[in-house]
């Protein structure tokens, strides 16, 4: 089945790179592809709506569409002019997607269509994979990076990435960090105890990577998955071993409010630096069942 990806278009270098991307996608994946540009309302100082012409947000898309075709002549895209905030014009399309791609103006800060906090919105708050490229990405070493966390939002994101890697003929390479444990003693015997604990750490987060790791191999046998723990910052580690990467997967809460910066503060970090094109992978949404529902009404 083709995959269903959408790519949010603005007239800025980043978008430009997005549809790059996009692109050499798809050569490893058969694409049902949508173009889309969000016309976002305009409010006159009293309060009145402007609204504005579709010619230009039109023409757009169907130049990006014309060089979509130039280039991979068997690629066809629908094309699709939105209204009304972008983040929620983007939110809501991603509800059907299989991903959702966009483009950042330039490495570490996010403008043009991914203006301010824009993407941080979208990848809080997608129901699939948001991709967020960078204006100046480079070709990549040819593997994908995933940082994997034990808190529930690391399996969607491991999977997914080792999806990634197998489609396009990559390696996978696997980042977890750790923290130094706070002890509440003081003196020579925190001292002993600290180093105690850092060993214990140390060897329970590779001993948990491998675990993953080894999960991963069993699922897609042929695959090359090696693996790096790192002490400190994850969003540090995530961003040094993707700078050379093809792509930078993570994983995120996905449950902020649309105003919030809720990704989780890893996820978060990444995006912002921008090492390379940047998937963050919602973690799947738990079902609730009331206590008063019972087998039969199900």
């Amino acid at each position: 089945m083709a995959e269903h990806l959408i790519l949010a278009l603005d007239d800025s270098a980043g978008s430009d790179a997005a549809v790059d991307w996009v692109i050499s996608r798809s050569d490893t994946h058969d694409l049902d592809l949508e173009l889309t540009i969000v016309k976002e309302t305009v409010r006159l100082p009293h309060g009145e709506r402007m609204v504005l012409s579709s010619t230009p947000f039109e023409e757009l898309l169907h130049r990006v569409a014309g060089r979509i075709l130039a280039s991979r002549p068997l690629l066809t895209a629908r094309l699709v002019v939105r209204e009304g905030h972008p983040a929620r014009a983007l939110i809501a399309a991603s509800e059907r997607a299989a991903l959702l791609v966009l483009g950042s103006d330039r490495p570490g800060a996010l403008v043009g269509l991914v203006n301010g906090t824009v993407p941080l919105q979208v990848a809080s708050r997608a129901r699939c994979p948001v991709v967020v490229v960078p204006r100046d990405r480079a070709g990549g070493s040819g593997r994908v990076v995933c940082g994997w966390t034990d808190d529930g939002t690391g399996d969607a994101a491991l999977e997914f990435a080792a999806r990634e890697a197998r489609a396009s003929g990559e390696s996978l390479h696997l980042v977890h960090a750790w923290r130094v444990p706070l002890l509440a003693e003081s003196g020579v015997t925190a001292i002993g105890a600290a180093e105690l604990a850092l060993d214990e750490v140390a060897a329970a987060a590779a001993s948990a990577l491998e675990e993953a790791a080894r999960g991963v191999r069993a699922a897609h046998p042929g695959l090359e998955v090696t693996t790096e723990v790192a002490s400190g910052s994850a969003a540090h580690a995530i961003v040094d071993a993707g700078r050379d990467a093809s792509l930078v997967v993570v994983g995120s809460h996905g449950r902020s409010a649309l105003g919030g910066l809720l990704l989780g503060s890893v996820s978060h970090d990444v995006l912002l630096a921008l090492p390379a094109p940047v998937a963050v992978v919602p973690a799947p949404e738990p079902i609730t069942v009331l206590p008063e529902i019972v087998d039969e009404d199900l």
